[in-house]
């Protein structure tokens, strides 16, 4: 932004004239301008969302006018054209409450800026005109906390000596004196606090205070008006959100905190569009196990009985949490019921599953028992964003502040919680997720989200349940003096009131005693024989046991040096086969191959007469066959200025050659020119032949044993082609895929090369793939169980990006359900594996030992554009380097 062009040494104080005078230099002038443009636009959102345009546009012209850059009262009106429309707040006392609070936070800024050179940034709102309990939920600190945080952040620093001549800078700890400290306001101490070190911890613990439900209301037991729609599902629905039933009842007694009429004003607000029905639902987070001590359970108000716990999220919003107090006139809020409602509460129950005790919380001092504490806040792991969506935990956020901070959703992570790839601490925690850390995309338009993409932004939080050993809570602490230790009995918000040598040997202790609880990475090394370092051997072992197909459950490195493994944008995966091809529409595909490799219709109907085949079918064998010599055509004469030639494929890395020099690249790239158009020809042609055959990395391999003497006709009657009602030209192309045509197939896949050289043959392998899942849903009534297959990479990782949003493997992707295949030829310096956790039988890829020409390698193949989503990651044992990624696979449309 530029300067401001008034008089650098003459910025009117007050009102736009008067005779105070703040004295600045340019640089100053620039910063001012800077931080109250910020200021103002933080401002204006706070107002918008309130929606009152009046304020909006006082409060943004009084800041212009008051620090004198009438320049900037243009951008105010341009920013407030949009909102005249908007419905003015029928509440619009709280719109006074926030300009004044407003105004008043910026008078006591330029009171500031008059007495002091330190660095200054307005705060958003005036700290002491919001609510204490709203302060923790947020990261904040409330007034009666600042003197603990600042006298830890000056232990973070070192204690530096004060300097007068040395202007106080965030990012310069040596400029964090107490004088400096001691000038600044909440929130510029509040931001401090990520400037001071990785093992920075807040020596403050946030009280969660209990407000126990009466085990009798009206007449009515607690099972009698709280109880889950399904037990069943309660108890069968690991880590999803559970639904329950509040019944009306309980708005129609009064307790004896609140009468009946504001119980049923709070039902009204709540549900203001069904105030007559019967039931209400009400959320809870998966049930945990009760594993407190006795006398810790009476601490926390847990009956002998509660065998069980959830968390029951609030049906309210920010709002209508925010308005209760003044709309429905005399409500208290510490009413258990009350607070449930409106904040949340803890449910218990016994081991039939009948809710036996509701104890609401209140984040209020002065009510209830204090027995459990959120300790101070850490970053939420970005990979448990998406689990806690995928189970609907995510729900409404009350809390007005938490929402204004950009805080929209909260989930309660239950204890040892395993989440994405994060094991959370030992009795969970709430998580608050922020706007800017995700986007949801709702595709069935129902309301709910049905494809997240997390962002990273780094913005959400967790806070840990904690045992309360705050240094505020501590009745002494011992701390050196003069003839030893001794003890201080240490009192809330007068900490800053001690020698400084005391406070700060207060705090230095509290920080080596007390443990940081925050989520922790998964950290369970797997041990894989295969990879370790004594086996080293297992590269010959595993070359002779594979042979040909290798690179088919291992990818090959792309260089000596470890690169990153590239996954195409999980949207791949539902824009479909034909797009990926370089067809614009799937169901003319054929006709469209058929078209450029002159396959005729009279030439089909020969090859259906003769095969006893559908005129269909007949197109598509033609088809493989034609674009397989043509292929063949183009690599023995074209050049690399021939796209469908071997050498240009190669110069763009669609096919891998071992071969380093030209002319034995050159000699490789006919040996597979040949191969290609064997394979077409036994395919098609010939009948299986067990035989021992030199594989391309020059092993032995045992091609169709067990096959000996079949005919493509004969592998299309065989039970898996029938159970999926394979055609002859899908089982002809599941054939080729398992002989080294792959190379063909997968390669210009992955560089996205279109039009494909076997689209036709590609487009079968794809349709076998889907179709053949139909034998997975056996008849038997077998019980299909949790199955893990696996594929490797040599010489690879995966960056951040995959493990947050997953991606689409562009080629078929095949893996073994023997780790030695997959394990043998991934062994390098770095290895990657992918473990595929396959939950349910849609997920499972096809099993094509029946028809493969190397039935011994165990392979079950996926289909081009399988999108692949990431759980966790873990380290082989004693591979450095290594990683294995948990996935969870999901078919292409």
């Amino acid at each position: 932004m530029a300067a401001n062009p008034m008089a650098a040494d003459s910025i009117p104080a007050g009102g736009g004239g008067g005779a105070d005078h703040i004295t600045y230099n340019d640089a100053r002038v620039a910063e001012l301008q800077s931080a109250l443009t910020d200021a103002i636009e933080d401002g204006l959102l706070t107002l918008k969302r309130q929606g009152d345009t009046d304020l909006i546009h006082h409060v943004g012209k009084h800041m212009l006018a008051r620090h004198g850059f009438a320049e900037l009262v243009p951008v105010v009106s341009q920013s407030t054209k949009n909102l005249l429309g908007l419905k003015d707040d029928p509440d619009t006392r709280r719109l006074v409450e926030l300009k004044q609070a407003y105004l008043k936070q910026l008078g006591a800024e330029t009171r500031r800026l008059q007495g002091t050179r330190a660095q200054s940034a307005l705060s958003q709102i005036d700290v002491t005109r919001l609510p204490k309990e709203a302060y923790h939920i947020t990261g904040l600190i409330d007034d009666d906390d600042l003197p603990t945080l600042r006298m830890a952040l000056l232990h973070a620093a070192g204690n530096p000596a004060h300097d007068e001549l040395r202007p106080f800078a965030a990012a310069d700890m040596t400029t964090w004196s107490n004088e400096h400290l001691t000038a600044l306001p909440a929130q510029a101490l509040i931001e401090l606090q990520q400037r001071a070190g990785e093992g920075f911890s807040t020596p403050l613990n946030m009280p969660l205070n209990i407000l126990s439900l009466a085990q009798m209301h009206g007449g009515q037991a607690i099972p009698d008006f709280i109880f889950p729609y399904d037990k069943y599902s309660l108890t069968h629905t690991a880590g999803d959100i559970n639904e329950f039933v509040l019944d009306a009842s309980i708005f129609s007694v009064a307790t004896a905190l609140n009468s009946a009429e504001n119980l049923q004003a709070l039902r009204a607000l709540i549900w203001p569009e069904d105030t007559s029905a019967e039931t209400y639902s009400l959320l809870m987070s998966p049930l945990h196990s009760v594993t407190l001590p006795d006398a810790a359970r009476a601490r926390a108000a847990i009956p002998p009985s509660g065998a069980f716990y959830a968390f029951c999220h609030s049906p309210t919003t920010a709002d209508i949490e925010a308005a209760a107090g003044s709309v429905i006139k005399g409500l208290v809020l510490h009413d258990p019921i009350v607070a449930w409602l409106l904040t949340g509460a803890y449910v218990y129950f016994d081991f039939m599953y009948d809710c036996v005790a509701v104890n609401a919380l209140s984040f209020s001092n002065n009510e209830g028992s204090t027995s459990l504490f959120l300790g101070p806040a850490c970053p939420l792991p970005a990979m448990a964003i998406e689990p806690l969506f995928d189970h609907q935990r995510w729900q409404r956020l009350p809390g007005p502040i938490a929402s204004h901070y950009g805080f929209s959703k909260m989930a309660f992570v239950t204890p040892s919680e395993f989440l994405g790839d994060t094991i959370f601490s030992k009795s969970g925690g709430l998580a608050f997720l922020h706007e800017e850390d995700y986007t949801g995309i709702d595709h069935s338009g129902d309301g709910r989200i049905d494809e997240v993409l997390t962002t990273g932004a780094g913005k959400s939080r967790f806070f840990p349940i904690v045992q309360n050993d705050p240094l505020l809570e501590h009745p002494t602490v011992k701390c050196k003096g003069e003839g030893g230790m001794r003890s201080l009995t240490i009192s809330r918000a007068r900490i800053d009131e001690w020698p400084l040598e005391d406070a700060l040997e207060a705090v230095r202790h509290f920080s080596l005693t007390k443990p940081v609880v925050k989520p922790m990475p998964y950290n369970a090394p797997l041990y894989i024989s295969e990879l370790s370092r004594r086996h080293a051997s297992v590269h010959k072992a595993a070359a002779a046991f594979a042979g040909l197909n290798a690179a088919k459950f291992v990818e090959p490195p792309m260089s000596k040096a470890a690169t990153t493994a590239i996954f195409a944008e999980g949207k791949s995966a539902a824009l479909g086969l034909a797009g990926a091809l370089g067809f614009e529409d799937g169901s003319a595909l054929l006709h469209n191959v058929c078209a450029e490799l002159g396959v005729t219709d009279q030439a089909a109907k020969a090859v259906a007469e003769e095969r006893g085949c559908t005129v269909s079918d007949a197109r598509w064998l033609e088809a493989i066959r034609k674009e397989t010599e043509r292929l063949v055509a183009h690599g023995a004469g074209g050049g690399a200025a021939d796209s469908f030639s071997l050498e240009a494929l190669h110069s763009i890395g669609a096919i891998w050659l071992k071969a380093q020099d030209v002319e034995a690249q050159r000699g490789e790239r006919d040996e597979l020119l040949q191969e290609l158009l064997f394979n077409m020809r036994y395919v098609l042609d010939e009948v299986a032949r067990e035989e021992t055959v030199r594989g391309n990395d020059g092993a032995s391999a045992l091609r169709d044993r067990g096959h000996d003497g079949v005919t493509l006709a004969g592998f299309a009657q065989m039970p898996p082609a029938k159970g999926a009602d394979l055609s002859l030209s899908e089982v002809a192309g599941l054939r080729l895929y398992t002989s080294s045509t792959f190379r063909l197939i997968n390669g210009p896949l992955r560089r996205q090369i279109k039009p494909h050289p076997l689209a036709a043959t590609t487009m079968l392998i794809s349709n076998a793939l889907k179709k053949l899942r139909a034998n997975h849903m056996k008849s038997d009534k077998t019980k299909f169980r949790t199955t893990f297959l696996w594929r490797g990479m040599r010489d690879m990782a995966v960056d951040a990006n995959f493990l947050l949003q997953g991606g689409t493997e562009l080629a078929c992707m095949s893996t073994s359900s023997d780790l030695r295949v997959v394990a043998g030829y991934a062994a390098s310096s770095t290895p990657l594996l992918f473990r595929i956790k396959v939950d349910s039988p849609m997920e499972l890829g096809a099993e094509v030992s029946w028809v493969s020409l190397y039935p011994g390698e165990s392979e079950w193949l996926y289909p081009p554009l399988s999108f692949i989503k990431p759980m966790f990651v873990q380290a082989v044992k004693g591979v450095d380097g290594s990683q294995v990624v948990t996935i969870k696979p999901s078919f292409p449309s």
